[in-house]
């Protein structure tokens, strides 16, 4: 505005110029005069424009202490606690089939109905020709690898019915498989007049309500934990919900990972047990444990925003007088979710600068506490 009505000033100047007595030469140190003006007046604007484009309105955020828990992260996966396998009590045909997988049981149900296989039976064996048996198999693994792994099972069942037929001496009576808890089936033996046998099991019948998490933790975890430590325990599967728990087992030994591969370390297997799930979990879903450590009582925390760090490392806050601010070098201690704790360095008495990197502090810049 002042360039303006300078310029405006020097037309009415030159409009008036015939009025002037002394002629050219009184115009032009008016002309200098007002040439050196406007050049002030706009050095002047720009320097109010660079001042303005330097000022910025900061937030702040006051130092305050709390009790925080100290946590380590587990990872595992879903597993069932209560399941139960039901073998044959020998060498014995499937006679009756009174469940499906995936079916929810009683304890006390019926599940199968076997008949004892003695040594007068007519048996027949596996097959002779081996050579097209493996045949068959590598065609059926090409289409379905889990209908040639029940074919392994039951061509393996026949084979370990006929090596032992001579040696052990059966029930002839037939008998039925009863659920000895309340579950689900997740896996059974083939179908009626399918063989089953001792060593491997029939069914299987697992408590989906008693869920806990698997999972392996290093040495340098496995010091800070004890059992019946609380956990917080979460699944990305089923998104922000959580689930409380504790620690029930930790293994009495350790084992080491990687061994074909060489250069394994050596891990301990850790179980959580989960409270009150409400039937959301499934076992093999992934599963977060944080398992709780520690309190540590009247932490003096900050947001994670007000910390910065600088070429060297050195972390460091800027402390807000009121008309400036300074650098405050700090050493932070734990993270808690948005905040960290500040161990050195900090009261809570001062203020501290949010969103601390998005600032150049020079000379020039002016800071004011935005309303």
């Amino acid at each position: 505005m002042c360039i303006k009505k300078l310029l405006t000033f020097f037309d009415i100047l030159l409009e008036k110029r015939q009025n002037i007595k002394e002629g050219g030469v009184v115009l032009r140190n008016l002309v200098v005069i007002v040439l050196a003006m406007f050049l002030i007046f706009g050095f002047a604007e720009l320097k109010s424009q660079q001042l303005a484009s330097n000022r910025h309105a900061i937030t702040l955020a006051t130092p305050f202490r709390k009790n925080i828990v100290e946590t380590v992260t587990l990872y595992g996966t879903v597993q069932e606690e209560g399941r139960e396998r039901l073998y044959a009590k020998g060498n014995a045909y499937i006679e009756e089939v009174y469940v499906t997988v995936g079916e929810i049981v009683k304890a006390g149900d019926p599940l199968l109905k076997l008949q004892p296989i003695t040594s007068d039976m007519d048996f027949v064996e596996p097959y002779e020709d081996v050579a097209a048996w493996t045949n068959k198999l590598y065609q059926t693994a090409l289409i379905d690898e889990n209908l040639a792994k029940t074919e392994v099972q039951s061509v393996l069942n026949r084979f370990l019915v006929s090596e032992t037929l001579q040696d052990v001496e059966n029930e002839c009576e037939e008998y039925i498989l009863y659920s000895p808890i309340d579950g689900m089936i997740i896996s059974l033996a083939e179908k009626t007049g399918s063989l089953v046998t001792a060593y491997f099991p029939t069914v299987t019948v697992t408590d989906l309500d008693k869920l806990s998490i698997r999972s392996e933790a290093t040495e340098s975890i496995l010091r800070q934990l004890k059992l019946g430590s609380r956990c917080n325990i979460s699944v990305p599967a089923l998104g922000d919900k959580m689930y409380m728990g504790e620690l029930s087992h930790i293994a009495p030994y350790a084992h080491e990972t990687g061994v074909l591969t060489g250069g394994g370390t050596y891990v301990t297997e850790v179980i959580a047990t989960v409270n009150n799930h409400g039937n959301t979990l499934r076992p093999g879903y992934q599963a977060n444990v944080k398992v709780d450590i520690g309190q540590q009582k009247n932490a003096l925390l900050v947001p994670i925003d007000v910390i910065a760090q600088d070429e060297n490392g050195t972390e460091y806050v800027m402390v807000w007088t009121g008309s400036q601010a300074y650098r405050q070098e700090i050493i932070t201690g734990k993270e808690v979710e948005d905040y960290v704790q500040v161990v050195v360095g900090l009261s809570e008495k001062q203020r501290v600068i949010r969103n601390v990197n998005q600032f150049s502090f020079t000379e020039d810049t002016v800071l004011y506490e935005a309303s």
